[in-house]
């Protein structure tokens, strides 16, 4: 429950310094592209976000990149909420870029979802399609994903 109020304390902070939300991030700046060895299902675009599921073994996992603009403030508290609080991911990004952390299943550290927030206002969402997904699998989709591209452009 801490957890759970902790991110939506996040969300709204994040949400209400900003009066404009930057539009959807397109594929060809750097978003979720197919990928090699997974299957990819077709991209879903939204007004302020952009979405694919990928196969992973035999999960279906969902990454949803979002972009907005982000305060150094908002990346500060991000990473004060983040780093005590949560297992942190090892990202293929600079720290000082992109931070990550798993949200897992009660008493399973094993199925876990990765959210990952960029200092450049990227944040992405890696959903399992049942609740969380297996660790593993989670780990072997993002290493696949343009991260640093999205991260430090």
């Amino acid at each position: 429950m801490r957890r759970a109020a902790l991110i939506g304390s996040w969300c709204g902070l994040l949400f209400a310094c900003h009066e404009r939300i930057a539009p959807a991030p397109s594929p060809s700046q750097g978003g979720l592209p197919e990928l090699a060895g997974l299957v990819s299902e077709p991209l879903t675009t939204g007004d302020r976000f952009i979405r694919r599921t990928y196969r992973v073994g035999a999960e279906r996992i969902t990454v949803t990149l979002a972009r907005l603009p982000l305060p150094e403030s908002g990346w500060q508290g991000w990473l004060r909420m983040s780093q005590p609080n949560y297992p942190q991911a090892v990202l293929d990004a600079p720290p000082d870029a992109a931070n990550g952390f798993y949200q897992c299943a009660p008493n399973d550290a094993t199925r876990c979802d990765l959210l990952i927030q960029t200092r450049n206002g990227a944040h992405l969402e890696i959903r399992g399609e049942a609740g969380t997904a297996e660790r593993e699998n989670v780990d072997a989709l993002i290493a696949k994903l343009p991260l640093r591209e999205i991260a430090t452009q």
